[in-house]
């Protein structure tokens, strides 16, 4: 504005006058905002202010002190705890009176705890449902975004929670799925098993976590039927036929399959493990000398020369060709018996000669099988049962009569006698 300055009243005329100015009265300036800011936990925060003109200048105290910086952002320290900032802004030479902004530090929200919804160790297949404490969002190792999840997979799994003031928490404890396998199944099965055989099924899948316990169904012959259950310790099972069942094809299956933490084979495991087990009969020949089975009780007799040999006689069961081993003992001194005579032979079929005991001397011997298999492999049960007590006693010939000479009978009498493969004749005239 302008103004104009007049003196008066000085008795001197010359010092009396009127002078004329102008002033410039600038406009001083305002804070026309600020934008306080805030942090969880420690951190910088951003501030901000505006002014209706000027530059902007940031302090740490309400009065006095060094600028902390200009301009319409600062941004402090790192803090961990709220701290108040002033800004004023300056123009033209004039400044604002200074206003507070506050940089407010937040407390971050506790580790959320997680809550499961059953057991945490389960069988492929199951799940558990994992839930985490109140929160305003959540955020899981898995990156969902909700409250509970529910988990089919093994492994670590964590949440963090995210308060009203928008602080995120620390991850909470680990929580550990583990999720055991199923148990599966491979056949380490022969296709062929002697009546007293055994075979193994193999479990795979796991492993450590025996015994098992498979629960099996057999089919087969005549409306066979069978089933029961069988355990193993490491991941094996062994299964002894025992002689119970008739040659024919068995078809086993498994029906159920738990391994020691309770898991359970699935059904397209059981439903695909089916396998068949043909059973060969126990093999029983006939062994005969001349025409009495081997096996009789009581000693059979014979005379030496009657053309004695070891056939086979007949086959009841088992598949030919059959190796069979024998062997003779001469019982003639109780107390020394003495082998005589062994041998094997593969006997193609019936009527085969095993032995031809023509070769033996008068006296007593035992004759008896000590090995017996047949083309499937298979032997019986009691081989003892092939045996036989003999008797070869020696022939006598007589020769008797009567002859007249010189008005006298004679009587004659002569005996023949094998002896040592040898013909003894002995007689007398009377």
């Amino acid at each position: 504005f302008n103004y104009t300055v007049t003196t008066t009243g000085v008795s001197s005329p010359c010092n009396n006058g009127t002078a004329t100015g102008s002033i410039e009265v600038k406009a001083l300036p305002s804070l026309t905002g600020t934008t306080p800011g805030a942090v969880c936990g420690e951190g910088t925060v951003t501030l901000g202010a505006t002014a209706s003109a000027g530059t902007l200048n940031w302090y740490g105290a309400q009065t006095g002190g060094t600028s902390l910086g200009t301009g319409a952002n600062y941004t402090t320290p790192s803090i961990s705890a709220t701290t108040s900032y002033w800004v004023d802004a300056t123009a033209n030479g004039c400044t604002s009176a200074r206003s507070e902004v506050v940089a407010t530090v937040h407390g971050l929200p506790a580790s959320p705890e997680i809550s499961a919804g059953g057991p945490t160790t389960f069988c492929e297949g199951g799940s558990v449902t994992l839930t985490s404490s109140a929160g305003e969002s959540y955020l899981w190792s898995t990156e969902a975004t909700t409250p509970s999840i529910d988990v089919a997979t093994a492994g670590n799994y964590w949440v963090k929670i995210t308060d009203s003031n928008g602080c995120q928490s620390p991850q909470s404890t680990l929580t550990t799925v583990t999720v055991n396998e199923l148990p599966t199944l491979a056949w380490s099965v022969p296709t062929e098993v002697c009546y007293d055989g055994e075979f193994s099924i193999e479990l795979e899948g796991i492993k450590g976590l025996g015994p098992w316990t498979m629960g099996y169904e057999i089919n087969g012959p005549e409306d066979f039927r069978s089933a029961g259950t069988l355990e193993g310790t490491t991941g094996k099972i062994d299964f002894d036929l025992q002689g119970q069942y008739a040659a024919g094809i068995y078809t086993f299956s498994v029906i159920s399959l738990e391994d020691s933490k309770g898991c359970q084979a699935s059904a397209t495991t059981l439903q695909d493990n089916k396998f068949e087990v043909e059973v060969f009969a126990e093999p029983e020949v006939h062994i005969s000398i001349n025409d009495v089975v081997l096996g009789f009780k009581d000693e059979k007799s014979y005379t030496y020369g009657d053309n004695l040999k070891v056939t086979l006689s007949g086959i009841v069961s088992g598949t030919g060709p059959f190796d069979i081993a024998w062997k003779i003992t001469d019982l003639s001194d109780p107390e020394n018996e003495t082998v005589v005579d062994t041998g094997s032979n593969n006997a193609a079929g019936v009527g085969f000669v095993l032995y031809d005991a023509n070769t033996l001397a008068a006296g007593t011997y035992r004759i008896e099988l000590t090995d017996l298999m047949d083309a499937n492999g298979c032997t019986p049960s009691d081989i003892g049962a092939y045996a036989a007590t003999i008797i070869i006693n020696q022939r006598e010939l007589t020769i008797g009569g009567s002859f007249e000479a010189e008005d006298k009978i004679y009587d004659r009498e002569v005996s023949a006698t094998m002896k040592e493969n040898k013909l003894v004749l002995e007689g007398k005239v009377g």
